[in-house]
């Protein structure tokens, strides 16, 4: 069945991370002419169905067995029916890889509006994929509030690049209050949160990191610790209910007044999220080469005091010294105070209603 209503298809990959369909998620939240339509190879797919927008889930060639020729075909193939049943006008990407199968695409209908999403801190060995950009006719860059040390290849590639403001899925503003996220989430009201998050990073480094944070925070009998799971890969901590929480959740950013301070990796939107929304944080950034700096604004964030940073690789005296840091209520005090000059800045501001904005701008 075909629609007449002027649809914006958003196309991302990712795999095992969310990251780039997130952000994709809340920029397509905040359109108010076009009618979102996504097409992803994201393992997370399903959370585009809790908007109610219409999903397209399209495996990469690496769970397919495909040649990447044959694949790209059939990538190619599949869009242009998606084109044709939803009256898309634009296409909104956000993968680092231009993909053939978009580039045919992009190449074959030039009416086409084009707009894609390039965060920055890309690592050098990406350089070869900034020549795609003269297939969009726009390049929207979410800010990065460590922007000032990247020094990555996007940095002098500016032409036709429009900076918002971070993209968080969620406005800070409206998350659940303390009392209410604990209560939803069966958190104890007296004790002292920290929330983790190591899982869905494909880095199996973190196992370690894990396994001595967590030994080290449950020693101090006023901590509960909730851990954000989206694998069964780590091992199982045999910790009481009153003190531990496994959970999968989609929108942790919506609870996260419920809790004192996180230990996190640096991926885009974790780094943002918990900067923004002012939680004291130990940053422990995934090094794999092929990803975001996450090293760089982790780092960053230690040196002006809005977070700690906790090297991957780092021994059991430095992790103690972290957690010590995490586990000292003037400490986390001092980070939120910092956080909150940080962000005071962009009050009211959101770079997922820009976005919006660009991709209707140029459009409607």
């Amino acid at each position: 069945m075909r629609h007449q209503e002027p649809s914006a298809l958003f196309i991302s990959a990712n795999g095992t991370g969310r990251g780039h369909l997130v952000r994709q998620i809340a920029v397509a939240s905040k359109l108010r002419y076009l009618r979102p339509v996504f097409v992803t190879m994201s393992y997370a797919a399903k959370l585009v169905e809790v908007f109610g927008f219409p999903l397209i889930y399209f495996p990469h060639h690496d769970l397919t067995n495909e040649n990447s020729d044959k694949w790209n075909r059939n990538l190619t193939n599949e869009l242009d029916s998606v084109i044709k049943n939803f009256n898309v006008k634009s296409i909104v990407y956000d993968v680092n890889f231009v993909f053939d199968g978009i580039i045919d695409i992009l190449r074959s209908r030039e009416y086409l509006n084009s707009i894609w999403i390039r965060r920055a801190m890309w690592p050098d060995a990406h350089s070869s994929y900034l020549g795609a950009r003269v297939h969009f006719d726009t390049i929207i860059e979410p800010m990065e509030l460590a922007g000032s040390e990247d020094f990555g290849p996007t940095r002098t590639d500016t032409e036709n690049v429009k900076i918002v403001p971070p993209i968080l899925w969620l406005d800070p503003k409206e998350r659940l209050d303390r009392a209410s996220a604990r209560k939803k989430l069966g958190i104890p009201e007296r004790k002292t949160v920290f929330a983790l998050d190591f899982h869905g990073s494909g880095n199996d480094e973190y196992e370690a990191a894990r396994k001595k944070v967590i030994s080290l925070l449950v020693s101090n009998d006023d901590c509960f610790l909730i851990e954000f799971c989206r694998s069964s890969k780590f091992s199982h901590f045999d910790l009481s209910e009153d003190r531990y929480l496994k959970v999968e959740l989609n929108d942790a950013f919506r609870y996260s007044n419920a809790w004192d301070g996180a230990v996190w990796r640096a991926g885009y939107n974790g780094f943002h999220e918990n900067l923004m929304g002012c939680i004291p944080t130990v940053f422990i950034p995934n090094n794999t080469p092929s990803l975001d700096l996450q090293t760089t604004r982790a780092t960053w964030a230690a040196k002006h005091e809005y977070a700690a940073h906790l090297p991957l690789e780092a021994n059991d005296r430095l992790i103690e010294a972290a957690i010590s840091n995490l586990l000292d209520a003037s400490w986390r005090w001092k980070i939120r105070e910092n956080n909150t000059q940080l962000t005071q800045s962009f009050s009211g501001a959101q770079g997922s209603l820009a976005a919006a904005e660009i991709v209707e701008g140029i459009t409607v």
